[in-house]
């Protein structure tokens, strides 16, 4: 019984091989068992059981033709490395989009500076892609994207600034990523906009014959309420400002765009001396005889101009009492100057504190705040009446584009 299903076996097993034979690989296996000859009498079942994969592919090249496959690396290059793209858009690979990745820095926690713009993606690579050649137009008209916040996926936040803020962090896996080089392939000039506050004074006073005088005025200004872009030893420009308000004090909150190539700043300078104000309603007395008292609406013939340098410090010198005192304004200009004069924008603040502004609280709904990208390099308080107007003007990007002051430096 057991010799009968043995024979049984061998008998399929002839059968498969009879099949296979009518093929180029059923050819090869019986040239394989047959020592190498295609003779139906010198097949020999016990070489066939022992022959291995190398031996039908042998076989099977004599009897077809066939070249068996290349060693690994005996592919020669030839023409391959045209297809190396010099840049992104030509080149060769699943995901085009991933060679755009490339012309960012590694993603950061730290937010980017400005207003974003945000559009649909369905990869980070997209996003960059969408950045590098501005394929969305930005907030500000005409402006490039050098930056962008993405978690990764869908995300895609579109910023014409790369300058990031200081201490702050991206929420969950949100990232930012900025232009290593600047598009004509400069090193950028890296900024980093920081918020700081000046000292504070006393805003006002309740009654009493002095009233105000030496209480939210230029009377009580002074170094206490200096705005100066400088932290660390680093210097910076000022890119906007505010009056703050905390309990019954008042002074300035202000932001700065940092870098430590801001080296160095011209000499100070000072606007002409004019009297503190005139007026017996608010740094003079509440009634009687009319009198020379402090009014911060008298600041209007103080103008802070740096012309195409960038505002640095500026803070307001009185002088005498606050009875008959005089006033001016002490103010340092950086030595880097805009690259582009053409693109600076005259503002105004959007509040109106009236033609008569008396205390520094008064400016506290006036918010003087350049643009993405800008910086300020002139204002002046209460001109036009009730407003703050002032120049923004472009930040340097790169050294090449930079022009620096004909002025001596401190």
């Amino acid at each position: 019984m057991a010799q009968g299903a043995v024979l049984l076996i061998l008998f399929a097993f002839m059968m498969c091989l009879s099949c296979l034979s009518s093929s180029a690989v059923g050819s090869g296996v019986f040239y394989a068992c047959s020592d190498g000859t295609m003779s139906p009498g010198e097949f020999d079942l016990k070489k066939c059981l022992n022959f291995g994969v190398s031996d039908v592919l042998s076989a099977t090249g004599e009897i077809t033709g066939l070249d068996a496959s290349p060693e690994p690396g005996s592919v020669t290059t030839g023409e391959l490395d045209s297809l190396i793209a010099d840049r992104p858009e030509d080149a060769d690979d699943a995901n085009p989009d991933n060679a755009y990745l490339d012309f960012f820095g590694t993603g950061e926690t730290v937010r980017i500076s400005g207003a974003p713009t945000l559009t649909s993606v369905s990869s980070k690579a997209e996003c960059a892609r969408i950045c590098f050649n501005t394929e969305v137009p930005m907030r500000t008209e005409g402006a490039e994207c050098n930056g962008f916040v993405s978690d990764g996926f869908s995300k895609c936040m579109l910023y014409s600034s790369s300058d990031t803020v200081d201490g702050s962090t991206l929420p969950s896996s949100d990232r930012s990523y900025r232009l290593k080089t600047t598009r004509s392939g400069e090193q950028p000039i890296s900024f980093s906009r920081q918020n700081f506050n000046t000292g504070l004074v006393e805003d006002s006073r309740d009654a009493g014959s002095r009233a105000n005088g030496d209480f939210g005025t230029p009377w009580a200004m002074g170094s206490n309420t200096d705005v100066v872009c400088e932290k660390d030893g680093k210097k910076g420009f000022l890119s906007g400002f505010r009056a703050i308000k905390q309990a019954s004090k008042v002074g300035f909150g202000y932001s700065c765009l940092m870098s430590d190539r801001v080296a160095g700043v011209k000499q100070s300078q000072a606007t002409s001396s004019t009297n503190q104000g005139q007026r017996n309603s608010c740094g003079g007395k509440q009634s009687g005889t009319r009198h020379t008292g402090s009014d911060i609406g008298f600041l209007n013939q103080h103008e802070v101009n740096c012309l195409d340098s960038f505002i640095h410090s500026w803070g307001v010198r009185p002088s005498g009492g606050w009875k008959n005192g005089t006033m001016k304004v002490n103010f340092t200009c950086t030595s880097l100057e805009t690259p582009d004069s053409t693109g600076c924008e005259d503002l105004e603040t959007s509040g109106d504190f009236g033609p008569r502004p008396c205390k520094l609280s008064n400016l506290i709904d006036s918010q003087v705040q350049c643009p993405a990208n800008k910086a300020l390099t002139r204002f002046r308080i209460n001109h036009p009446p009730g407003k703050i107007s002032y120049r923004c003007c472009p930040k340097p990007t790169e050294g090449g584009s930079t022009t620096y002051s004909r002025y001596s430096t401190t």
